[in-house]
């Protein structure tokens, strides 16, 4: 008796032992289900957010570059226009007094003008007022005249490289246009040195979120405007970002691109995203930290962790 007795409280407390183990085990599952169906759950809504932001961001990024592209090539487009308009006025080459009028007067309209000249297809200049003083040479000189007279043959309009005033460091472009007779024919140019600040002042000015960039390179990816300065001057070259490096590469389209997660001009894992002017041959590069572009995304990341820990 006493034998069956102990067997019996044996197998009560094999029997009690299983039945511990299975509510354990059913628990686990049961947990294990539930941070299963969460993770899930929080995974497709942090995919749709992430989707959903990156869009965002990107239409954000696009406007802003395209808002300021397009102050800079209007910008440019009207020197380009005065120039060509001025060309077409009879006898700027053959009437030395009446080009003297003309260019004075341009001068005196529109302080982006720093330099004006006229040469013939010799290279000889004819005219010239300027705004610099008698010792200060500015960018007008004999090679970048021939520079100029030698591509107007072949465009409407040429526009040179950006160069950087000797004593202010301000950014210079040349903008020259042909001048034609009364038969068609090319029979000397029209220069004129644009002085570019208010690019850099407009970049300097733009607000991208709350730590975001802009900035400008050209087609071979030399920065040419950036809110550091130093930068520009000294002639650094950004084709080693990826957003550049793209626009270096992608030069049959005249759109831009969407969005790029890549390290950025400052450094840190940015979303870029750039608009090409066309003419001349920049693009205008925006960019945000990824840690902002894409709070939202982090944000849920950390309520679905925090849900996780709770289920554990």
């Amino acid at each position: 008796m006493k034998i069956k007795i102990t067997d019996f409280f044996n197998k009560l407390s094999r029997n009690i032992i299983k039945s511990k183990k299975l509510a354990v085990t059913l628990s686990i599952m049961f947990l294990v289900v539930s941070a299963v169906a969460i993770l899930i759950s929080g995974s497709i809504n942090i995919y749709k957010i992430f989707n959903s932001n990156q869009q965002v961001v990107a239409k954000e990024q696009q406007v802003l570059a395209t808002d300021a592209v397009n102050k800079v090539t209007s910008f440019i487009k009207d020197k380009t226009v005065i120039l060509s308009s001025i060309s077409n006025v009879t006898n700027l080459v053959d009437n030395v007094t009446e080009s003297q009028n003309v260019l004075s007067k341009m001068l005196r309209l529109d302080s982006a003008f720093r330099q004006i000249a006229i040469v013939d297809l010799n290279n000889n200049e004819l005219n010239k007022v300027s705004r610099l003083s008698k010792s200060a040479l500015g960018q007008l000189t004999k090679e970048n005249k021939q520079i100029a007279l030698t591509e107007i043959k072949s465009k409407e309009v040429y526009i040179s490289s950006i160069y950087f005033d000797d004593n202010t460091f301000e950014p210079i472009i040349i903008i020259a246009a042909p001048i034609k007779n009364i038969l068609g024919n090319i029979n000397g140019a029209i220069l004129a040195e644009v002085n570019l600040k208010f690019m850099w002042d407009l970049i300097s000015l733009m607000q991208i979120g709350n730590s975001g960039v802009a900035y400008v390179v050209d087609r071979e990816g030399k920065l040419i405007a950036f809110k550091d300065v130093t930068r520009v001057i000294k002639g650094e070259n950004l084709s080693n970002l990826k957003i550049v490096a793209e626009f270096i590469n992608n030069k049959q389209s005249s759109t831009g691109h969407q969005t790029t997660i890549a390290n950025g001009i400052t450094g840190n894992k940015s979303v870029s995203s750039y608009i090409p002017l066309g003419y001349p041959d920049w693009a205008f590069v925006v960019e945000i930290p990824v840690i902002e572009a894409y709070k939202s995304v982090f944000n849920s990341v950390i309520i679905l962790r925090k849900k996780l820990l709770n289920q554990s």
